[in-house]
């Protein structure tokens, strides 16, 4: 054998080094740890690249929830729509929803093959899966097989995912942020416990303005991120492992194999819990989507020094690594205990494994975002851990009351009078005695009202409160009693008799007042006096001592609440002169002359404390009255001057409700567009705006929608049906009266033309039947003067085309009964919109 040359010898002698480089390198990290520490190894997934491509979604690459439809994806939870597509702002159906929650439960397989109908739906046993998890109803699978196709609202996600997570109906914390969104009364009751249980658990969250927006679709790319919130939590159900940790070395080399050279890269990982891993990727290993500053790639996209969030399985694979910007992180659990001197603190995390993690001195602690001790935490209460840098730095517990655990020395109860909430509304200042003091509140809160939660931003001065803080300023609980009583009416009557010692007067005549008008009631009655009533005469209180040596022969009025079947005086005035009837628009009140005066130009009428207010059904303070406000006015008037015994002023249209018809310009998906379109305000429709303004109003997907083009024979649409006719424009240059709930059309009623003869009415309804109303003691409004006019007749009126509102829910051409009292939009012929009071 001969030698080998110089030159030929460094080729042979590079070659061999890169063959055992090849043969040696991709047991270069597994040696490194095998020197002295323990590890699990995972590897990729097979075929990787071809797994990165199915999730490299090419329209979402500025999306918001970018991470979480990657996330989602690589788990198999939701999918692209083929060549390449997404589609994250697009609506998911009701059917898409639920099968994608029974995916994250971890059922498929056998158990979707075998449930559900036969030949129907695709989702038919997803439904069906989703019906025996107890994650929908028997009524919902029925809704969703009779209707497929419609989009799902974001209140029956939020309480779908609350079933999913087995989480109990939420009464107290959950339900009172719930009512931190002014929209929450929205929200259908049969979802709301369950949405407040999802909204607590940080599921489901609001709008950056207060809105929780029920009714809303959800899109794809939303879906994506609330599947990401629950996946760690149900990851045991998938045989899937979250894990965090920072990479502590990674090395990247070639392999020979028989179907030519494979890069291969070996990662090392130290999770926060201190276990170490090895990753190996490429080759037979396979690989997985790495996601690092904004690009999606694979497993050599890792660096050493990262901080990752990564998805695992039990098998041993690796589904998706996510770089973190910062090694910082939120856990949450249930609270074990506390080893101070160890610097360690153990809890049990939401999956029920117990996790003991160590604590950086000093450890910052918190109950309901009140600073306490270490010490303070309970075993057993939820608690979120701020762990950076693998260790716990800061815990925050959540009790829904706090208990004495805390020590009386720290605790104090305070009852008083709001005097003031700060503009922002997390502060109130409460006059107690000779102090006032001033309390933090917030959305942890527990604020009660009535043995009800209450919103904390409802707390209003002059409410009666009892506080209790545990130091700090921070108001843990707040019990309001606003003094407001109820007012079930007003009855006026003449005083036969007084016994002061059981508080009961005999009254004869009895009379019942209605909006501006006296009808007939029970002839003759024994009113029971509250033992807070107030009472007054013209000159001014009295009590029922004075009835009872001075007022016999005369009137009083009387407003009365129920007590035990009975009526109970809430306030009385004993009238000295004749009575007035009046009615408008408040247009002024002086207080400095204590006078109110109203848009018909009246010269004003005297007010004071003798003056009851009764607005809604509950008796309110005369200051309350607003300028503007349509009101009743029962005077008593003596020597020229027109006292006000009572007010009655009542929201005929609720808060949150508008009304608004125009013209139909253009129907998308979605919403309309209205032009020369006009307001309802002040009981009546002002003037159209010009013709080059027009309104869009976005429309629910359950919205009531009502053709009443032929008001003799109307026809309800379903929105999806109506949106589709902006292709066929059916309906362009309609006209249309639209009933919006905060910013959304939830009835739409369609006519040929702008209707002639408009008219606003109230009265009680004295049959309903066939599409027809009868209404009796009516009263019209009349602009011109500005008040209401009393309508001697009955009047018949055709509701097939109407939209209803009654207790915040429309019907199309029903929901009147009998007995009711509404107030209608009605062109004297047919109405157009009903609200049962």
């Amino acid at each position: 054998m001969g030698r080998v040359k110089a030159k030929n010898f460094k080729v042979f002698f590079t070659a061999f080094v890169l063959l055992a480089i090849f043969w040696c390198g991709e047991f270069f990290l597994e040696a490194e740890v095998a020197e002295g520490t323990s590890y699990t190894q995972y590897r990729g997934v097979s075929y990787g690249e071809k797994y990165l491509s199915a999730i490299k979604f090419r329209d979402v690459g500025s999306h918001w929830a970018k991470v979480p439809i990657y996330r989602s994806a690589a788990q198999g939870l939701i999918f692209g729509y083929g060549s390449g597509y997404f589609r994250p702002n697009s609506p998911v159906t009701r059917e898409e929803a639920a099968a994608m929650l029974v995916r994250l439960k971890g059922v498929g397989g056998d158990d979707l093959q075998n449930n559900g109908g036969t030949g129907g739906s695709w989702a038919s046993p997803h439904l069906q899966v989703a019906l025996d998890e107890g994650i929908i109803t028997e009524q919902e699978k029925s809704a969703m097989e009779k209707n497929p196709g419609r989009y799902a609202q974001r209140q029956q996600v939020a309480a779908w995912a609350a079933k999913v997570l087995e989480l109990e109906p939420d009464y107290s914390i959950g339900y009172q942020l719930l009512r931190s969104f002014k929209d929450w009364q929205k929200i259908t009751s049969e979802y709301t416990p369950f949405v407040a249980a999802s909204v607590r658990e940080g599921v489901f969250a609001g709008s950056a303005s207060g809105y929780f927006k029920p009714n809303a679709s959800i899109s794809r790319g939303e879906m994506a991120a609330v599947l990401d919130r629950l996946s760690q939590r149900l990851a045991e159900d998938r045989g899937l492992v979250f894990a965090e940790g920072k990479v502590t070395g990674s090395e990247a080399y070639w392999e020979e194999t028989p179907s030519g050279r494979k890069k291969k890269v070996e990662v090392m990982v130290q999770k926060s819990s201190g276990e170490t891993v090895l990753i190996k990727s490429g080759g037979t290993d396979g690989d997985y989507p790495v996601y690092r500053g904004g690009k999606l790639g694979l497993s050599d996209l890792l660096k050493s020094g990262d901080y990752v969030k990564m998805v695992l399985t039990e098998n041993g694979e690796v589904l998706f690594v996510e770089v973190s910007a910062s090694a910082s992180r939120a856990l949450t659990g249930t609270f074990v205990g506390l080893d101070l001197d160890g610097k360690k603190i153990y809890i049990r995390d939401f999956q029920g494994k117990d996790l003991v993690l160590p604590i950086q001195l000093p450890l910052g602690v918190t109950i309901n975002g009140m600073g306490v001790e270490p010490q303070d935490l309970i075993p057993g209460q939820e608690v979120s851990l701020t762990v950076k840098g693998g260790a716990v730095t800061a815990v925050a517990g959540i009790l829904d009351k706090i208990p004495d655990i805390y020590g009386e020395s720290r605790r104090e109860v305070v009852e008083g009078v709001v005097k003031n909430v700060s503009s922002s509304g997390d502060e109130i200042t409460v006059a107690s005695g000779n102090r006032q003091l001033t309390f933090r509140i917030d959305s942890r809160t527990a604020v009660i009202k009535r043995g009800t939660p209450y919103s904390p931003k409802w707390i209003k001065a002059g409410d009666s409160v009892k506080v209790q803080t545990v130091g700090g300023g921070y108001a843990s609980r707040v019990e309001v009693f606003s003094g407001e009583k109820t007012a079930a009416g007003i009855i006026r009557g003449r005083i036969e008799g007084v016994s002061s010692s059981s508080g009961r007067i005999v009254l004869s005549g009895v009379e019942r007042y209605f909006y501006g008008g006296w009808y007939a009631d029970t002839g003759s009655l024994v009113l029971k006096v509250s033992p807070n009533a107030e009472i007054y005469d013209i000159s001014g209180r009295v009590d029922v001592n004075w009835l009872e040596k001075s007022a016999a022969g005369r009137e009083i009025y009387a407003v009365i609440a129920e007590s035990f079947g009975s009526p109970e005086a809430q306030s009385i005035y004993v009238k000295s002169g004749y009575s007035e009837s009046r009615s408008g628009l408040v247009d002024e009140i002086d207080f400095s002359t204590a006078r109110m005066y109203l848009e018909d130009g009246f010269g004003g009428i005297i007010i004071g404390p003798q003056t009851s207010v009764v607005r809604n059904g509950r008796l309110i303070s005369v200051e309350d009255v607003e300028e503007g406000a349509s009101v009743f006015v029962e005077t008593d008037r003596v020597s020229g001057e027109e006292y006000g015994a009572f007010i009655l002023w009542d929201d005929f249209i609720p808060t949150g409700w508008s009304l608004i018809r125009g013209e139909i310009d253009e129907v998308d998906d979605g919403e309309i567009t209205l032009s020369s379109y006009s307001l309802f305000d002040d009981n009546d429709w002002d003037e159209p705006s010009s013709s080059s303004k027009d309104r869009d109003l976005e429309v629910s997907t359950e919205a009531v929608i009502i053709d009443a083009v032929d008001p003799q024979n109307p026809k309800t649409l379903e929105p999806e049906d109506f949106f589709y006719t902006r292709f066929t424009s059916d309906y362009e240059n309609k006209f249309a009266v639209a009933l919006v709930y905060d910013d959304l059309v939830k009835g739409l009623v369609i006519l040929d033309g702008e209707p002639s003869g408009d008219r606003t009415s109230i009265g009680v309804v004295s049959s309903a039947s066939g599409g027809k109303i009868n209404i009796d003691r009516v009263r019209d409004w009349s602009s011109p003067v500005g008040e209401w006019k009393v309508n001697r007749y009955s009047v018949s009126l055709s509701i097939k085309g109407a939209a209803v509102v009654r207790k915040g829910e429309v019907y199309a051409g029903t929901g009147v009964r009998s007995g009711d009292t509404v107030f209608v939009l009605h062109d004297m012929n047919s109405v157009h919109v009903v609200f049962v009071q």
